[in-house]
């Protein structure tokens, strides 16, 4: 069985090509997206393709912003770009395995194709339903524009100056809301079950046919879902449960939140606090690596530690 690679990359050639060495097999085929944001120059892109002749690069470049829908086009453009792969081909992948171009696997390739081709075809997904009062519902509890938040971010790093700037917006956002309605309340009156999680899965086929159909269809619940906040955390998980391997999926406690999927994010560590970002691994916690079950973990910056990636394939691959 063949599985696609799906890499979102937003920095560091360097490290983004070990990353892709570190996956030659025939059981693999790779789809890059380059961030627009990353100043990367077209012939840096064209020398990587010819060394990565296992991956492909999408053409068309977004600029990926954490909670918005911009990564769920990214992710929609690569599953797209397999599609096409798979009938240029003539073949079928099992799996679509979304991740970062700051993951890295910390099991042996033939033991992660293995791994999926075993559990096909189960969505591994890490998947929370949502209630009155958890995380994944204050998500959709009011329209959202957070492309202002981040430029407003960016006018100062003061985070008092910050917050001054933003009351006109949360203001505009309330008024907004109370007079169109929430992207909570029009996805209900859909009958929309919703749920949430990681933002990296490996999904199966039959389930990313599913969901592309909706994509392209579904133009109501895009449309409310471009207004929620962090959708990339929450689109593919609902749209999962919305299809017909739904009863496959190991749901969460809606109290829980667990990387209940197959690549491990760093978020905790005694002594550091929580910032809702994932640390970076460095050969301090090779330990915590290798009683890893995940195939993946993330995140891993080259230019904080390049040791650990020669440590993890001389002990955890």
């Amino acid at each position: 069985m063949k599985h696609a690679l799906l890499i979102i990359a937003h920095k560091n050639i360097k490290q983004l090509d070990r990353l892709v060495s570190s996956l030659e097999h025939d059981s693999f085929d790779i789809f890059i997206h380059f961030d627009s944001k990353w100043a990367i120059s077209d012939d840096e892109i064209e020398m990587f393709k010819h060394q990565h002749h296992n991956a492909e690069v999408l053409e068309k470049r977004y600029s990926g912003v954490l909670d918005t829908w911009s990564l769920v086009e990214i992710a929609m453009e690569l599953i797209q770009k397999a599609l096409y792969t798979e009938t240029q081909k003539k073949i079928e992948y099992g799996y679509f395995y979304l991740m970062s171009g700051q993951d890295y696997p910390i099991k042996s390739n033939d033991y992660i194709a293995q791994y999926l081709d075993r559990a096909y075809p189960k969505p591994l997904i890490d998947c929370t339903p949502e209630t009155d009062d958890n995380w994944i519902h204050s998500t959709f509890k009011r329209i959202r524009h957070v492309n202002l938040y981040n430029k407003i971010n960016k006018i100062s790093k003061n985070k008092t100056v910050q917050k001054i700037c933003k009351i006109p917006l949360y203001a505009y956002q309330e008024v907004l809301t109370l007079i169109v309605g929430s992207p909570y309340k029009h996805l209900k009156a859909m009958n929309i079950r919703l749920y949430g999680g990681s933002a990296w899965w490996a999904l199966p086929r039959e389930v990313v046919g599913f969901i592309t159909e909706q994509y392209k269809t579904n133009r109501q619940v895009v449309k409310w879902y471009r207004k929620a906040t962090t959708p990339e955390e929450t689109f593919f998980q609902t749209m999962t449960m919305m299809s017909p391997a739904a009863e496959k999926v190991v749901l969460n406690d809606p109290y829980e939140t667990k990387q209940n999927c197959m690549t491990f994010a760093y978020f905790q560590s005694e002594g550091k606090p929580v910032t809702g970002h994932p640390y970076s691994f460095t050969v301090n916690e090779i330990d915590k690596i290798q009683k890893m079950p995940h195939l993946f973990a993330r995140k891993f910056d080259i230019d904080i530690d390049e040791k650990i990636f020669d440590i993890i394939e001389e002990k955890c691959r």
